[in-house]
């Protein structure tokens, strides 16, 4: 018997041992840093496209996530930002959700491999017509570094709702992209005449990858693929891609440093419309896929994915 109770103590003081080493581990990890900036306003019943830089240098990271909802009284949905490189995280807000409503609220999360957590405050994105004249033909609108909302001890929800799979999305126009502030799309070269002649900054062919998810009704998971892509930004801002949408060639124009491209899906047994939603910055595009199918037996699925290229 004193066998037993020496090896019961041993075990103990090594589980406590261990409970305060991990403990130390997580004290001593510097939480995850989110550069963003946040989204002030959309077009109402459009899906929209929130963007963050996450890094974490004391540990890699395990999920930046986005929350989101249109009342403080009810539990935030989330949805997994999916990575498209050099630490740029997007989530797209699909526009289901948006339907009828006046403002939503979200912040985003993200936990490092220590299950270190960092978050943002939350934002609020005030919703407008779509034949508003302040947004047919405006820009992303980015907050202030000042428009926070109040903290979250304030609001009187207690859990998250999950939004399957973290990647629903359905495609209704445009999706807006909070640009990080140093975009650049233009750039002004001297003539030999002396004149100023403009010149974006942004033509040339940009080569990358691109994966796309299918998530069918009643499916337990999507089903995914990567595949190269090339897209081409044509000195005028003419922005196409033969690749990005496999059969299919899509033209638009850039809305300065943002774009997108949309093709209707017309293939056996499947039928709707799918859309990527670009952004360009330092010679490097990045951007969020969405978009909804029916088959001919009526059933519904949506399209989500991320891309990416450099020139």
């Amino acid at each position: 018997m004193k066998y037993f109770r020496d090896l019961i103590a041993v075990l103990t003081i090594l589980a406590l041992t261990v409970q305060i080493s991990v403990a130390q581990n997580k004290s001593s990890s510097k939480a995850p840093v989110i550069k963003h900036e946040p989204v002030v306003t959309a077009v109402r019943d459009q899906p929209i496209s929130v963007r963050a830089v996450v890094t974490s240098s004391s540990s890699d990271l395990k999920s930046v996530t986005l929350f989101f909802t249109t009342s403080k009284d009810a539990a935030p949905f989330k949805i997994a930002m999916q990575s498209s490189g050099a630490e740029t995280y997007f989530g797209s807000i699909p526009s289901s959700f948006l339907k009828g409503v006046k403002e939503l609220s979200y912040y985003i999360e993200a936990l490092d491999e220590q299950s270190v957590a960092s978050e943002t405050r939350w934002y609020t994105v005030k919703l407008q017509a779509p034949n508003s004249a302040s947004t047919a033909t405006a820009q992303p609108s980015v907050a202030p570094k000042s428009q926070t909302e109040a903290s979250r001890d304030s609001w009187s929800w207690k859990g998250p709702a999950i939004i399957a799979g973290g990647t629903a999305a359905i495609v209704g126009g445009a999706i807006l992209l909070a640009n990080n502030g140093s975009d650049s799309t233009s750039s002004s070269t001297n003539t030999s005449s002396g004149s100023t002649t403009t010149t974006n900054s942004t033509d040339g062919t940009y080569t990358g990858t691109a994966t796309k998810y299918l998530l069918m009704s009643g499916a337990s998971s999507p089903t995914g693929s990567s595949y190269a892509v090339i897209i081409t930004i044509s000195s005028a801002g003419t922005v196409s891609s033969d690749t990005l949408q496999p059969g299919a060639h899509m033209e638009a124009q850039l809305s300065g440093s943002d774009f997108q491209l949309t093709s209707q899906i017309s293939e056996t047994n499947l039928s709707g419309q799918i859309a990527f939603f670009g952004n360009v910055a330092n010679n490097r595009i990045t951007g969020t896929i969405s978009g909804s199918v029916t088959t001919t037996s009526g059933t519904n699925g949506i399209y989500s994915g991320i891309f990416s290229a450099s020139k």
